[in-house]
């Protein structure tokens, strides 16, 4: 009965802390995002005609994971069948943060903007013989554009 009753009380703990964990993560990508809005970014191969300076790749990756209870409800979710929320919550989640963390880089170099931005996932297993996937990788990348200063810095 007290087997019963602790993993009761872990699982009680993980809901409780890793959807506080959760929602901060969350509340802290809006208020990121929201900040970064000046800098614009696209799936675009070609640097549109106003946008002319020096490129570079800018490129981060992320690694999230859920929380055992989650796990347990996504467990749930495919012995039943339907949609795995809180996949799809980890997911955003991974996609947002790398997004931000691609906007800083570049950011941080002096970019104006970012170009054929590029957003790669995948499963990160312990198990290789389980299918869960508790931990994802998302990895984004693009072309970063820095403006030219003056015309001596133009390149023919």
């Amino acid at each position: 009965m007290f087997d019963l009753a602790l993993i009761a009380g872990l699982i009680a703990v993980g809901y409780f802390f890793g959807g506080r964990t959760e929602k901060r993560h969350f509340q802290r990508l809006i208020k990121e995002e929201e900040e970064l809005l000046h800098i614009p970014h696209s799936t675009l191969k070609k640097i549109p005609e106003g946008q002319r300076g020096e490129v570079m790749l800018v490129h981060t990756s992320v690694v999230l994971t859920q929380d055992y209870f989650k796990m347990i409800v996504a467990g749930f979710s495919q012995f039943f069948g339907g949609r795995i929320y809180v996949y799809e919550t980890l997911l955003d989640r991974a996609r947002r943060e790398a997004l931000v963390r691609l906007k800083r880089r570049a950011l941080a170099s002096g970019a104006a903007s970012i170009h054929n931005l590029r957003l790669e996932t995948s499963s990160i297993s312990q198990r290789s013989n389980k299918k869960q996937v508790g931990t994802v990788e998302v990895i984004a990348y693009g072309t970063a554009v820095i403006p030219w200063t003056s015309q001596a810095d133009v390149r023919i």
